[in-house]
């Protein structure tokens, strides 16, 4: 919070990001558990962990969309780095399309609303998130490597 008020004083904008899910979703120490990987994993826990990171991004989200930081935070990282190799690109692409629905439903779904999210491609190219996330469809969705 006093990162984000410093940001506010000195004219700065910010990417805030969610760097680390329940049951990690990449299995390295930055992700909080290094070594075996129970995010969205085929397990029913690894839905719970799915679901939970919906429920905590939900609450940061409407955190940064708060009068005093919704011109600060103009990025919002859904999840840092989700490894779709081990875990399922289809799982990945699921659950981000959950997080992009919940991450709207903070803002009452008001088109141009809230922080454009940042995707992560779970390192298996660009190409194969080709179409998607229509931006017919998904409002201001940046995907990344």
């Amino acid at each position: 919070v006093r990162g984000l008020d410093w940001a506010r004083k000195y004219g700065l904008r910010v990417m805030v990001e969610l760097h680390t899910a329940p049951g990690s979703q990449n299995g390295w120490n930055h992700s909080g558990r290094e070594g075996a990987i129970g995010w969205m994993d085929s397990t029913p826990q690894g839905r719970a962990y799915g679901d939970r990171t919906l429920r905590v991004m939900r609450k940061m989200i409407e955190f940064v969309i708060q009068p005093q930081y919704a011109d600060v935070v103009t990025l919002f990282g859904v999840l840092n780095e989700p490894l779709a190799a081990k875990i399922g690109l289809d799982r990945v692409k699921e659950w981000t399309k959950e997080a992009y629905a919940v991450a709207r439903a903070a803002t009452n779904n008001v088109k141009g609303a809230g922080p454009i999210l940042v995707i992560h491609e779970g390192f298996v190219g660009l190409a194969m998130w080709q179409n998607e996330m229509p931006p017919q469809k998904y409002d201001r969705v940046v995907l990344g490597k």
